[in-house]
């Protein structure tokens, strides 16, 4: 896997992104902090998503963080939730469902909306999703 990315990074700079990595398993975590560790020569850049309410101290991605901050090759970027004002696209009404229902969480917005539309309780344009 390390030989295939460099392979990658060679040709043009490489992106992983990896999603809800707190549902990642322990191969999975070990596979990532090891190439982590072995690429950092190399043109690349890892992104991992994951929800910080889902990891408790316990939990293998802490260790993998840890390690990586020590090894300082790693951020941390934060991402707060929306406030009422970045969703003022949509009524006053259909704007208060949805945030009492996502608290602001921009994952959980998206989400209620394709579902909203998709069983045709709304109709919502495109571009405001």
């Amino acid at each position: 896997m390390v030989a295939f990315c460099v392979a990658l990074s060679r040709q043009a700079p490489l992106l992983l992104f990896l999603d809800d990595v707190h549902w990642a398993d322990s191969g999975t975590l070990y596979l990532m902090r090891y190439l982590a560790r072995r690429l950092q020569k190399y043109p690349s850049l890892f992104i991992a998503t994951y929800r910080e309410a889902e990891l408790g101290e316990s939990h293998p991605f802490q260790n993998v963080l840890l390690d990586l901050s020590r090894a300082r090759i790693a951020n941390r970027l934060k991402l707060s939730r929306l406030g009422r004002e970045e969703t003022e696209a949509a009524t006053p009404d259909f704007l208060d469902g949805i945030y009492r229902e996502t608290e602001g969480n921009p994952f959980f917005i998206e989400e209620v909306c394709k579902g909203l539309v998709e069983s045709a309780h709304c109709t919502v344009e495109a571009s405001m999703i």
